[in-house]
């Protein structure tokens, strides 16, 4: 008998916790986010601004385009002092 009270008083805690963090996630992970638009707002108009498309998808495209021949560039300059 003097087992199980020792089981007990020990695991307790552990139980204890367990069902507080159970009951209390639920209430945790059903929270809407404040900085996230509800479901009923309407979606940005990305297409309707030129400014967004240049923005958004031109000037990457150029960044990256110049990225890339600047590391052929590079390579080639590396290759040239090698031999």
């Amino acid at each position: 008998m003097k087992n199980y009270k020792r089981i007990i008083h020990k695991s307790l805690p552990i139980a204890l916790t367990a069902i507080f963090f159970t009951i209390f996630s639920a209430v945790a992970l059903g929270q809407l986010p404040t900085n996230v638009p509800s479901p009923e707002a309407k979606p940005i108009d990305f297409f309707g601004s030129t400014s967004n498309i240049v923005l958004y998808v031109v000037i990457p495209i150029i960044v990256v385009i110049l990225l890339i021949l600047w590391r052929v560039r590079i390579n080639k300059h590396n290759t040239k002092e090698d031999q």
